[in-house]
């Protein structure tokens, strides 16, 4: 990396060492380490510090605007270009180390606001340990007013900057949450505009954004105290657990004994900390997202499927516990499976399947399969012990029920607790939906399927407080229907039966959670 490139002679001289940067510089001796062995000079990190304070954070929807000047997208590409170089030059340790004392450095200056260029570069030259300390991080920001958003905000252009799966699949997440903030809308931008950049869709884009976590290709890791070695394995709710060599499962990895070897003991449990870490943290993503995708009808083609799914390091820890169904285009004929424990596909009777390149797999949906098959399914995954990460056989579908009676019994005559429902709301991702000149909020929604374009709504009485959740009382469901795109009401009996199972399963986990109990 050159120290100043030529073709910015002319905006360096705009602008010249500062105090701070040279205060900065001076607490990061010796911090730049070359693959080489050579280490970068004061003046050296002096002027990487201008580079990164010039070229971010950049968000998706323009160039960034500083007090005196923009610096334009092509000549900030070329600036980062010199940055990636720098970044692959240095040693993994180094860098990780350097960003972290970026990081180290806006903490102490109190995340003040103009520094959080220095947030953007601990992102760069940090890895997936730093996704999820500025994840959580920015989550925190948000309980501290304005201010609190402006640091949510550095942190979320910081985020942007690692580039790899696990920071992609952070923002892709947040930023397809249901409940839309504008941070949210410039982390959806960026995705979108990175699927945009790679010729792909924003879906097919979101396969390739699972992190491995360091996993094998079997779905497993091994840690090692010298003469003893421990497995990662998935307990129960698919919590990442430890089996040791007698097969006997810990929540995390032993104590060491005298006979082990202290160094390795030590990487193992670094190690260990932050694999379970990530592994929790991807798992909670992956469950809605699958879970989306199978209400969606979401299809691969086969050897997408096998690519991004059963080949997945820990995506087929998932595919082992669902079952697919699978649709050949040339005859439409549908073949049900599951993943076996040797990644063969099988039968309900165990019977080796073999899928022609011209079909397509989905997950299936209890709703579209018939009422026997459902069964012997069903049968098939209580036999093997193999428990979905969300209901997938045994979501219930309220079939044989009067419909408009159904959601009547539900919700009258009931009190809900009022701290409860808001809770209820957020982690289902219900819509708000303010009432001008109202300082109650009664209407939540959420779509019920995705395609389907149907909408629950949601009626509360007397209504939580805006501004004061401390002020809120008992509440109980006014009324619930269900609109079409445009704003129509549907009949609760014109709904399929997907969308139907859907919506009673929403209101009856509201009564469980939301009741008020004597």
């Amino acid at each position: 990396m050159s120290a100043h490139p030529s073709y910015m002679s002319g905006q360096w001289s705009q602008h010249q060492p500062n105090t701070t940067l040279s205060k900065l510089a001076q607490q990061l001796p010796g911090m730049v380490r070359k693959k080489t062995g050579t280490v970068m000079s004061e003046d050296t990190v002096k002027n990487l510090l201008r580079t990164l304070k010039l070229t971010g954070p950049v968000y998706e929807s323009g160039d960034r605007v500083s007090k005196n000047r923009t610096v334009f997208s092509g000549q900030r590409d070329k600036l980062r270009q010199d940055l990636q170089q720098l970044n692959e030059d240095m040693t993994s340790e180094s860098a990780y180390a350097f960003g972290d004392a970026l990081w180290g450095l806006w903490e102490d200056s109190k995340y003040d606001i103009s520094l959080g260029w220095l947030a953007w570069g601990a992102g760069f030259f940090g890895n997936d340990t730093k996704v999820l300390e500025m994840y959580k991080f920015m989550q925190r920001s948000f309980k501290d007013g304005r201010r609190g958003y402006q640091i949510a905000r550095c942190t979320l252009g910081a985020l942007m900057s690692i580039d790899s799966p696990m920071a992609r699949m952070t923002l892709m997440s947040y930023g397809r949450s249901t409940r839309m903030n504008s941070l949210q809308k410039s982390a959806l931008e960026y995705v979108q505009g990175c699927a945009r950049r790679a010729g792909c869709s924003l879906e097919e884009f979101e396969d390739t954004c699972v992190p491995d976590c360091g996993m094998g290709t079997d779905g497993k890791r091994m840690f090692s105290y010298g003469e003893r070695t421990f497995e990662v394995t998935v307990g129960e709710n698919f919590y990442p657990v430890v089996r040791d060599e007698q097969g006997k499962v810990h929540k995390n990895l032993p104590r060491a004994r005298k006979t082990d070897d202290a160094v390795a003991v030590g990487e193992a449990k670094d190690a260990w900390n932050h694999l379970k870490g990530s592994l929790i943290h991807t798992f909670k993503i992956q469950f809605k997202r699958l879970e989306r995708m199978m209400l969606s009808q979401r299809t691969w083609h086969v050897e997408c499927w096998e690519e991004h799914l059963r080949d997945h390091p820990v995506m087929v820890l998932f595919t082992k516990n669902l079952l697919w169904v699978a649709e050949d285009l040339d005859t439409g004929a549908l073949t049900y499976f599951r993943v076996a424990e040797d990644r063969t596909l099988a039968s309900e009777e165990d019977e080796e399947v073999k899928l022609s390149s011209h079909c397509l797999v989905r997950l299936a949906h209890p709703a579209l399969m018939e009422a026997g098959a459902r069964q012997r399914w069903g049968d098939v995954f209580v036999d093997y012990e193999l428990i979905a990460p969300f209901q997938q056989l045994g979501r219930p579908l309220y079939e044989d029920v009067q419909r408009d009676e159904a959601i009547k019994g539900c919700i009258d005559g009931l009190e809900l607790d009022a701290k409860w429902v808001r809770i209820f709301m957020k982690n289902k991702e219900f819509t708000r939906a303010y009432q001008s000149h109202s300082v109650m909020l009664k209407s939540f929604s959420r779509q019920l399927v995705p395609g389907e374009n149907v909408t629950l709504c949601v009626e509360l009485s007397p209504g939580l407080d805006v501004e004061d959740y401390t002020r809120d009382v008992a509440q109980s469901v006014a009324s619930v229907s269900c609109v079409g795109k445009g704003g129509e009401v549907i009949d609760v009996d014109d709904l399929s039966l997907m969308c139907w199972g859907e919506a009673m399963q929403l209101l009856t986990s509201l009564v469980h959670y939301g009741e008020v109990r004597v």
